[in-house]
């Protein structure tokens, strides 16, 4: 699933964010290694609901230290973690859509202790999109693994339905072909 360094920055993020009630949830390929297949990944992606300030704050004081070359508003907001281990912060903007992954994420155990995850279907939505929008073949292989390995567990009227507001669905179904051989 996860490598040890990563697992131990994991929970050490996550357990920081729950003890402040910071809002989040972990997307990327930290995502992708719980859902498909663990590709090599030196990023904790997480996807924050809330107030900018208050969780760069609050990361601060648990000495986080923010990337310099980062202007205050970029998207992703990237820090370091006390052990040097990268965290990209990205802000979800207030939309009906973004609101609703908030509603479907999942909490899955890493080790013994539970952990927000965006959910398998939004995880795709996603990087379709972002393979759209930057062509990267990493993005498809991510698609393909999620699919290979949730396919029993996913909704594919709902993954169908937001393919085409996306204008993806041709691209969706000749991955769900192509993993359902």
């Amino acid at each position: 699933m996860l490598e040890t360094t990563q697992e131990e920055e994991l929970l050490r993020l996550v357990k920081v964010f729950d003890k402040s009630k910071v809002t989040y949830m972990v997307t990327g390929a930290v995502a992708v290694a719980v859902y498909g297949r663990p590709r090599p990944s030196y990023d904790i992606d997480t996807v924050i609901k809330g107030e900018r300030n208050r969780t760069e704050v609050i990361l601060e004081k648990e000495d986080y230290k923010p990337n310099p070359e980062k202007g205050e508003n970029d998207n992703p907001s990237e820090f370091e973690s006390p052990n040097g281990y990268r965290i990209d912060l990205w802000f979800s903007p207030k939309i009906k859509f973004e609101e609703d992954k908030f509603k479907r994420k999942k909490r899955i155990p890493i080790g013994d202790y539970p952990v927000c995850f965006i959910s398998p279907e939004d995880l795709i939505l996603h990087k379709l999109w972002k393979y759209r929008k930057e062509r990267l073949p990493k993005d498809i292989d991510d698609i393909r693994s999620v699919l290979d390995e949730q396919w029993d567990a996913l909704d594919f009227e709902y993954l169908e339905g937001f393919a085409k507001v996306l204008r993806m669905k041709g691209a969706l179904a000749a991955l769900e072909k192509e993993v359902k051989k």
